[in-house]
């Protein structure tokens, strides 16, 4: 499969807002340089997909359960992060080494914030790209103290 980190975004936010295809975008205005509001740049219209709610239901709590539960890929990364989030790891495999890959949706269950990831040669998923995203996340959030690097040990591909 072949997918940019900003193609998993929008995928993770539609999977947590209901289906909505979020178009990117790069401002939501231009102020002036004493801060007075110039132009308001209106966002794109969204597209709706008709997704069931059972089955993304079930792919949010599949994907909180690999972030928040033992056992799960980025759970050593996020346990003790006081904000709950619904994420999950990837690696490809290319000619130079494994792609480390992370997408995260936070708070959980209703999602404000998705974050995509990906290190080049950084290894399995858990060991460098989720601990980018909880560092990103933890910004986002305002979290105080948790912006930390945590290395998780889950190697999976």
């Amino acid at each position: 499969m072949l997918v940019s980190p900003l193609q998993m975004a929008i995928a993770y936010a539609a999977i947590g807002n209901g289906g909505y295809i979020v178009k990117p975008h790069l401002g939501m205005g231009i102020d002036s340089s004493t801060g007075q509001v110039i132009q308001d740049i209106n966002q794109p219209a969204r597209r709706k997909l008709n997704l069931n709610p059972a089955y993304t239901s079930a792919v949010l709590q599949g994907i909180h359960e690999a972030a928040e539960s033992p056992g799960g890929t980025s759970y050593d990364v996020f346990q003790g992060f006081p904000v709950q989030v619904a994420g999950k790891t990837g690696t490809a495999e290319t000619p130079r080494g494994d792609q480390s890959w992370y997408v995260a949706l936070a708070p959980y269950p209703n999602p404000k914030f998705v974050v995509a990831v990906t290190v080049e040669e950084g290894g399995f998923g858990a060991q460098a790209a989720a601990p980018a995203a909880r560092i990103i996340l933890g910004k986002l959030l305002g979290v105080k103290g948790k912006q930390q690097f945590v290395r998780g040990a889950s190697r999976t591909l």
